[in-house]
């Protein structure tokens, strides 16, 4: 099973998202990647959310834990956040006009026409901001 861990980062009524685009898919995901081996899940969405962002957080409650499809992926709510959000880490090496990676703060408010992927954590995060569909 394939370990990953994310965190969520929300400031300022907004959330920040990866915007992913391919040919025929665009989508939203929270930063995050694969948790290394010895590394514990929290540890890892703080480390995946610097490499990714430049944002440092302490990681807060674990959100949600989803498994499947032999995946195991852990979602944890940020907390005080701090620097500006800035693109690096790998999905910067990997990014090009046909797989494209764009980091965006998006308001909550706008939450449920989003793509956010997976669905679990968007219907979590409608349900927690009191947010419609």
């Amino acid at each position: 099973m394939i370990r990953r861990a994310a965190a969520i980062v929300i400031k300022d009524g907004k959330i920040l998202l990866m915007r992913r685009q391919k040919p025929g898919q665009e989508y939203y995901t929270i930063p995050g990647g694969h948790i290394e081996e010895g590394e514990d899940s929290r540890t890892a969405a703080a480390r995946e959310l610097k490499e990714e962002t430049n944002m440092v957080v302490e990681t807060g409650e674990l959100f949600l834990e989803i498994k499947k499809d032999g995946w195991h992926n852990y979602f944890y709510l940020a907390k005080n956040a701090r620097g500006e959000a800035r693109f690096g880490g790998e999905e910067l090496k990997r990014n090009s006009k046909k797989n494209l990676y764009e980091l965006q703060w998006i308001e909550l408010s706008k939450l449920p026409k989003t793509n956010l992927l997976p669905d679990e954590v968007k219907k979590k995060l409608l349900e927690k901001y009191s947010l419609t569909a």
